[in-house]
């Protein structure tokens, strides 16, 4: 997934890492031709792919880096990222042409300003040094996507009366202070709940009215459409019925992974015990040629794919539900014909974890705990093992402490 290919529109010298990309938080990790990037908790994390040993991205050893306290606030540390209760689960690490690039809560300083919060956009040295704010959001901006040098990702403006007017915009990254391209105005009243680039295509996920939808913004023609719909705007999708997209539906449709120039989506109806919400489907990236994967799911589920396999595991908060004990914590592995190749044992995750589905070699999965005092914790999985029943599992890689405020 991380290679180019003849049937992948991805060019690994210009475009946003998809395959790092968690639905609703954008990346959590992001990787260069020699490691990885982590942010885990409120700190960021290097891990070199030869030892695979993760190390704080700071190389000062009189820095105040304190990653095992919650209560404790770094004042000199090049690894600690700000953050709040927004940005908890949302903040983002982008590794592009040889620079870091991190979204954090920043202190504002003006006066007179609506909230006394901003976040800003930084960029930094691979080494977390030289950290240079390139543009401030006065809402949190998340997700933040670089993708063919431009940066993208979601105005969400204030006025006077509080109202929020959101946007999905662009600025060029070498003029990051130019003033946005609005590309997709949302309703007074949705959000967007996910945003990713790949190819020519930006697909946001616009969130509202009790429903949501995936809408696929070409970066070349400028042509918005609605994924699986008709003309007249309908849920219009083999062994699905049409259901309006309106202020009625309670539902909506999510891409959930993407290899060569097919998306792997999800459909759901409103009511997640009904088994039209398990299903998978297959799609070219405009959501035509739709056909159902065939695979057998037993709740809704997390897909993702990537050269050799393809992945499903049921949503995290579901399977970690007493109404679904009956149902194995597990991620069932398969090779692109979905025959069963492996299953992953997943049942040390939290009710609030996301799969990365990563490179050629690691596979990763980051979980939230909560509680008295936050953590986060981040795991690996080896799929050079997944030839081998029982050898492939998830590795505890760290866990930090999350210092989030209000």
């Amino acid at each position: 997934m991380s290679q180019d290919t003849a049937q992948s529109p991805y060019h690994s010298d210009t475009d946003y890492q998809y395959f790092f990309h968690s639905q609703g938080r954008g990346q959590g990790i992001a990787a260069s031709a020699d490691g990885y990037y982590i942010l885990n908790g409120s700190y960021l994390y290097y891990m070199d792919k030869q030892n695979m040993e993760p190390i704080l991205l700071d190389n000062n050893p009189n820095n105040d880096c304190t990653p095992n306290s919650a209560a404790h606030v770094p004042r000199n540390c090049n690894a600690f990222v700000q953050t709040d209760a927004e940005l908890v689960a949302t903040a983002t690490i982008t590794y592009y042409k040889n620079n870091l690039y991190l979204v954090e809560r920043i202190e504002r300083t003006d006066k007179d300003a609506l909230m006394n919060k901003q976040y800003a956009l930084i960029r930094m040295d691979k080494d977390g040094t030289n950290r240079k704010v390139l543009r401030k959001f006065d809402a949190p901006p998340y997700p933040v996507v670089i993708h063919r040098d431009q940066i993208y990702y979601v105005n969400n403006l204030m006025t006077v009366d509080q109202v929020a007017k959101p946007s999905v915009v662009s600025v060029p990254l070498a003029n990051p202070d130019k003033e946005p391209v609005i590309l997709y105005t949302l309703g007074p009243d949705d959000s967007v709940n996910d945003l990713i680039a790949y190819g020519n295509m930006l697909y946001v996920m616009d969130y509202g009215n009790n429903m949501f939808r995936t809408i696929g913004y070409d970066i070349n023609t400028h042509e918005t459409t609605v994924l699986f719909t008709d003309d007249k705007g309908n849920l219009s999708i083999s062994g699905i019925p049409e259901i309006g997209l309106s202020h009625q539906f309670k539902g909506g449709v999510a891409i959930y992974g993407i290899y060569g120039s097919r998306l792997y989506s999800n459909i759901f109806p409103g009511d997640q015990t009904d088994p039209a919400s398990w299903r998978i489907y297959n799609s070219d990236l405009g959501g035509q040629d739709v056909s159902i994967v065939p695979v057998n799911l037993p709740l809704v589920s997390w897909a993702y794919a990537d050269q050799r396999y393809f992945y499903l595991n049921p949503v995290s908060w579901l399977i970690k539900s007493p109404d679904y004990a009956d149902v194995a914590q597990e991620m069932v592995v398969y090779d692109l014909n979905y025959k069963e190749v492996n299953r992953v044992d997943i049942s040390m995750l939290t009710n609030y974890s996301k799969g990365l589905v990563g490179d050629d070699r690691y596979m990763f999965f980051q979980a939230t705990e909560t509680g008295d005092s936050d953590t986060q914790r981040t795991y690996v999985l080896d799929k050079s093992q997944l030839n081998v029943r029982g050898g492939a599992e998830l590795k505890l890689l760290m866990e930090t402490a999350v210092y989030a405020t209000n």
